[in-house]
């Protein structure tokens, strides 16, 4: 059940990726530090400019740049590279582009930029999802039926406990905030009242 709907989701972000994909886009041309070719463009939706955080776009992805049919008039031929993200600095994206020669001469309106869509993550979900069918030691039979939602009888791990003396030699020794927590967890949590007074009483303490 679980892999048809790991599929969908990823046909749908797919479908989502490729819609953002930009028309007749103006581009100046700069050079890097390794002499490659760095396309430097900004990305509109009507008068205003995409967000960052709507394109989901981060430095290191890739996208792919090409020429649209006048500017493959202009430059005499077709061209398409791609490339990945730099930085984005001012609503301007700067995109190293792997490919020897550019049009750079050609400018205005004359591009379409791909976003390249990786499915990487849904393959690495499917792959464990496949794992998880056919492999039996993939995973433990209780964790197994809990995923599942099965009605299993709750299991405690036994540890041997925390040493008596957890400091390192040549560090300083760990204070009382970081060397608390394992006794902490074995304590039950304090009823939500006590709770409430607690945060009562932090918040008055923070106040004065």
């Amino acid at each position: 059940m679980l892999a048809p709907l790991v599929k969908l989701e990823a046909d749908h972000d797919r479908r989502t990726r490729e819609a953002q994909a930009r028309e007749d886009v103006s581009v100046r041309w700069d050079r890097g530090l390794s002499k490659r070719y760095i396309a430097v463009f900004s990305l509109h939706r009507g008068n205003s400019s995409y967000e960052a955080a709507e394109l989901r776009l981060l430095v290191g992805d890739e996208l792919k740049i090409r020429l649209n049919s006048g500017g493959a008039r202009q430059y005499g031929k077709a061209w398409e590279a791609t490339g990945h993200v730099l930085g984005l600095v001012d609503g301007e994206i700067r995109l190293e582009v792997r490919s020897p020669h550019a049009p750079t001469d050609v400018t205005e309106c004359a591009y379409v930029v791909d976003f390249v869509w990786k499915g990487t993550s849904y393959d690495r979900m499917q792959s464990a999802l496949k794992n998880l069918a056919v492999d039996d030691t993939s995973l433990s039979g209780y964790l197994y039926h809990r995923l599942l939602g099965h009605d299993v009888e709750p299991q405690v791990l036994k540890g041997t406990g925390a040493p008596a003396n957890a400091n390192v030699a040549g560090l300083p020794d760990l204070n009382h905030s970081q060397a608390g927590p394992d006794g902490a967890r074995e304590r039950p949590p304090p009823p939500r009242r006590e709770k409430r007074r607690r945060r009562r009483c932090a918040r008055w303490s923070s106040s004065r």
